[in-house]
């Protein structure tokens, strides 16, 4: 029953998105189309209606159609004009927002590959007092290994990771996610290889975000993370993912052609 309710308000909400935005469409349609017409052709017709007008005295009716052609054509497309003017700001705001993605995408790429990336920390979610953070540092009388500055923000990089093949250990480490939130005060576990472990819990408890900190996307907030060296650690992502080119290409992944050390022989 729950799930059918919930179904339901989806479909509702859909539905009604879908909706505006059709007549949202239809609006910006006539806008766009025909209220920019109309206003061009009202404002050029002007002249031709007062028959005092000093400019048009002594021409011809050829002469006024072809004045009154010329400079409808170009009344009509400056109003066409200013219309998808108006109406590119939407467009333009979308793409500024993808502008501003691809952008910080770049610049953290190639943060990465000069090891110098630091994730930027909002400041709305580290706003917290000090008796929370007094409360928070203690438990079972034991303070914990979150890192805060003096004025009680997070530190992030405050971790220490050790290269170590064939085990993955974390030590006294929190997940924390990069605005602050913490989802597991201090994490212990470790998995040698050969071993098969199941991570499961709701919705928000941190299980993707344990593999973001092992995978090294967000940063560590303090303890220690024991693990093999990127090149010896594949992860396989929750939707199957397959890259441009030849079947060698998709068994050799992430290595390239070029920088694959195996050949065909001992691939087959």
């Amino acid at each position: 029953v729950v799930l059918e309710k919930t179904f339901g308000r989806l479909i509702t909400h859909l539905r009604s998105s879908m909706q505006f935005k059709f007549l949202l469409g239809i609006v910006d349609s006539i806008i766009a189309k025909y209220c920019a017409t109309l206003v061009g052709y009202f404002v050029v017709s002007r002249p031709f209606f007062d028959l005092e007008n000093d400019i048009y005295k002594g021409f011809t009716y050829s002469q006024l159609m072809e004045d009154y052609y010329k400079s409808g054509r170009m009344l009509i497309n400056m109003a066409r004009a200013v219309g998808r003017i108006i109406l590119a700001g939407r467009e333009l705001t979308k793409l500024a927002g993808y502008t501003a993605r691809v952008t910080e995408l770049t610049k953290v790429l190639k943060d990465l590959n000069n090891g110098v990336y630091v994730r930027t920390m909002l400041d709305h979610s580290q706003k917290r007092n000090e008796k929370d953070a007094e409360e928070d540092d203690e438990e079972d009388g034991k303070p914990k290994k979150v890192e805060r500055k003096a004025d009680g923000k997070l530190v992030p990089g405050a971790g220490k990771i050790i290269r170590e093949d064939r085990i993955i250990k974390f030590d006294d480490v929190p997940i924390v996610t990069p605005n602050g939130d913490i989802l597991i005060d201090s994490l212990n576990f470790e998995v040698k290889s050969g071993m098969n472990v199941l991570v499961c819990g709701p919705n928000g408890c941190g299980k993707s975000s344990l593999f973001r900190i092992l995978g090294e996307l967000w940063p560590m907030f303090g303890g220690t993370l024991t693990k093999p060296s990127p090149d010896k650690l594949f992860y396989i992502p929750q939707r199957p993912y397959l890259a441009l080119g030849t079947l060698r290409d998709q068994v050799i992944y992430p290595d390239t052609y070029e920088t694959c050390e195996l050949g065909d022989n001992e691939l087959y």
